[in-house]
């Protein structure tokens, strides 16, 4: 059977199935083929399940200071029930997979389950078990996603080293485990499991955690997850890692040696695409991730791509970004790309949220930068949670004054992120951000004390 539509979609991720109902919503004829679960991996192995296991590590790390709030807790020590955490995560997961399914649905989009082959030709291969057909195409957008990446010389047996699909997938905590990779990934799962109990050790062949971060926030994290019994070895390598009776035997360069029940590979993601062999020659770059220009246009005509596919910043919301900007392209709008402000969190506690340059960044970058911070152990709100951990750092050219970057790190930094993005994409200068009314009290009346400090004029801070 063959059925021609104006835009096919390959991809039921965050890129693939917004931009499904973008095209719908205007107009298009559309078809979406996904070959596993709707939602793809922020929704079924990434964001959303890590994020459930973030929520509840949180309240029990809260619980359990819970003296701090005048509340006493008669001595018992809250502990987690993996058993039920796993079931609740598991349907967060599955009412969302469900909400996106009806929301295909809903808008008229024809759904094929299976596996797509990019044949070339205005033509996509569906493969689902014995039935096979033939989709026609327009327009394709290639939105296939990643997947976890590995490390050299380490083999992902799925069974006592584990990748972070495998993780989520655990109905049962290890006892101790090894995570290899001190990035966002390694450090999310460093603070939930061992807020679980289980006993952490983390390797980072660089020098600090979070790399990518502003020092300040690192040291934070570091100091947080040290607090929390996490064994930290940065700008170490891994000697030897051998399976033995029982677990994982692990030799480390600094000297180091231990065993654990199970590691972690936490070493960033690659991507996945399944086409032709000459279309991956035309497309592909020596990464393997698809060639685009700024409209998401790949070398061959009417095949576009987003999302993880494309390399880059590897986050939903930036997948979902892709999504409408390639469909609008499709359209004959004439959308460009920019990514100089895709904010990024980091979901430990406290929160590390970031957008833009960082003030290490920035200089690197030969860029003559002021820098006004404010450190939230001033903040009212912040000391009534007590959440008195974390900075507002705000990034201004000094020549313009416009702001190019910042970071937040505190409770509440993923909700507080948005207005810095705002202000980084707008091209706005400190001064158009410092005279807004900020809600008292909130955390986030530190964002507009950072941008008075620019100029020494933050009010609940001493000196200049």
């Amino acid at each position: 059977m063959v059925t021609q539509y104006d835009i096919v979609v390959v991809g039921g991720g965050p890129a693939g199935y917004t931009a499904a109902i973008y095209a719908a919503k205007k107009g298009s004829k559309v078809a979406l083929i996904e070959k596993d679960r709707l939602g793809g991996t922020c929704l079924n192995r990434g964001c959303i399940p890590t994020k459930t296991y973030c929520a509840s590590a949180e309240l029990l790390m809260k619980m359990r200071g819970a003296e701090a709030f005048a509340i006493k807790g008669g001595g018992v020590r809250p502990e987690i029930d993996f058993s039920a955490l796993y079931e609740r995560k598991e349907g967060v997961v599955n009412k969302q997979v469900e909400g996106i399914r009806q929301l295909i649905k809903g808008n008229k989009i024809e759904l094929f389950e299976g596996e797509a082959l990019i044949d070339g030709n205005g033509k996509v291969i569906v493969e689902c078990g014995d039935f096979r057909s033939v989709v026609e195409y327009r327009k394709l957008l290639l939105a296939t996603g990643s997947m976890p990446a590995g490390i050299r010389g380490i083999d992902i047996d799925h069974r006592l080293i584990l990748d972070s699909t495998d993780i989520l997938s655990l109905k049962n905590l290890p006892s101790s485990l090894l995570i290899i990779g001190g990035g966002v990934i390694g450090v999310e799962f460093a603070m939930i499991m061992s807020a679980f109990g289980v006993r952490v050790y983390l390797v980072e062949i660089l020098k600090r955690l979070l790399s990518t971060e502003d020092s300040m926030a690192s040291r934070i994290i570091t100091n947080r997850l040290k607090n929390l019994g996490v064994d930290i070895n940065v700008d170490t390598k891994i000697e030897e890692l051998k399976a033995i009776e029982g677990g994982l035997k692990v030799e480390l360069n600094n000297k180091k040696s231990f065993v654990v029940e199970k590691a972690l590979v936490a070493a960033g993601r690659i991507p996945v695409l399944n086409a032709r062999d000459d279309i991956k020659s035309h497309i592909l770059n020596d990464r393997g991730f698809i060639k685009v220009d700024s409209h998401l246009r790949t070398a061959i005509p009417d095949i576009y791509a987003a999302g993880d596919i494309v390399g880059g910043m590897m986050l939903a919301h930036k997948a979902h970004y892709d999504g409408e900007i390639a469909i609008s392209n499709m359209l004959g709008e004439n959308r460009e790309v920019d990514y100089s402000a895709v904010p990024a969190v980091v979901y430990t506690q406290p929160e590390v949220a970031s957008v833009g340059l960082s003030e290490e960044k920035a200089k690197e970058m030969g860029m003559d930068v002021k820098v006004g911070r404010f450190f939230v152990a001033s903040n009212g709100m912040a000391m009534a949670r007590n959440a008195t951990e974390g900075f507002v750092k705000i990034v201004s050219e000094k020549s313009s004054g416009k702001i190019i970057g910042g970071t937040v790190v505190c409770e509440s930094a993923s909700e507080m992120i948005t207005t810095i993005t705002m202000a980084v994409r707008e091209g706005l200068e400190f001064e158009d951000i410092e005279d807004l009314i900020w809600p008292h009290p909130t955390i986030s009346e530190s964002i507009g004390e950072a941008m008075r400090d620019i100029k020494g004029m933050a009010i609940h801070k001493v000196g200049i």
